[in-house]
């Protein structure tokens, strides 16, 4: 009993010395919150009278394109609402739809999972009798996978009232992922719609500023006790927070400050 005493003792004075600066950093299991961020635009324009215009290389796609030329000044007139379309616009938008399709197949493989094979009579000591044990082991499993794949492509040009050309570029989007058992899937007509709709998001942020959503690590230690700041998107008093926290003396643990 001595012993286990003073064993005790031992572990709960080592305890005590460990520094709290163990804690710091973002830890094995990471939290993250999300934020809606603003990104200005990849082009400097004035005015606030627009004209979009979208034609089809392929006759096929032609219906497309028209959709293509009714997403685009909604994505542009979300991220700036004083710019309207107009006959004698002060930009021009000009896009061209090349390619627009979406398809899907199936594949089939043999995955391995870990399950419960059998069971097997075990000797029970303390009860002086036998017992079934499960068994267990790696089980191939046939899996049916649907892949799904979309193409946009084309280009796009936007020029001033006087015509002259402000910025261009291509218009490459796409989509591929896989659904085991196709559940969830998205439809030809679904995938082809995102993707008109992520190339009208890309021309708009060329010319006016656009929004999307992206995960923020969160540090943890000092800075644990703001996060719930973070997940409710009081970003401010977040950042007022966390600039409080002072410095360490360890500058091996400011690194992730």
């Amino acid at each position: 009993p001595m012993l286990r005493r003073a064993g005790m003792l031992l572990l709960l004075s080592i305890a005590t010395v460990v520094p709290a600066t163990a804690r710091e950093g973002f830890g094995f299991t990471k939290r993250a919150a999300q934020m809606s961020r603003t990104r200005p635009p990849a082009v400097n324009v004035t005015g606030a009278r627009l004209h979009v215009k979208a034609t089809s290389v392929r006759s096929d796609n032609s219906s497309d394109a028209e959709t293509l030329q009714k997403l685009t000044p909604d994505a542009i007139t979300a991220g700036d609402a004083r710019i309207a379309e107009s006959a004698s616009p002060d930009l021009d938008v000009r896009l061209s739809l090349g390619r627009l399709d979406a398809d899907d197949t199936w594949e089939t493989r043999t995955d391995y999972e870990y399950r419960q094979t059998g069971t097997k009579d075990e000797w029970n000591a303390s009860k002086g009798k036998y017992e079934k044990k499960p068994v267990y082991g790696n089980v191939p499993v046939t899996k049916h996978i649907k892949n799904v794949q979309g193409t946009l492509s084309g280009s796009y040009e936007i020029r001033d009232g006087k015509g002259r050309v402000l910025d261009s570029g291509p218009l490459d989007e796409s989509f591929r992922k896989k659904y085991e058992g196709g559940e969830n899937a998205p439809t030809r007509e679904q995938v082809m719609d995102d993707l008109l709709h992520d190339a009208a998001y890309v021309v708009a942020a060329r010319i006016v500023p656009t929004k999307d959503r992206v995960a923020v690590i969160l540090p943890k230690g000092s800075f644990e006790n703001a996060i719930p700041l973070a997940e409710g998107g009081r970003w401010e008093e977040y950042l007022a927070a966390v600039s409080a926290v002072p410095e360490m003396r360890n500058r091996d643990q400011e690194a992730y400050r």
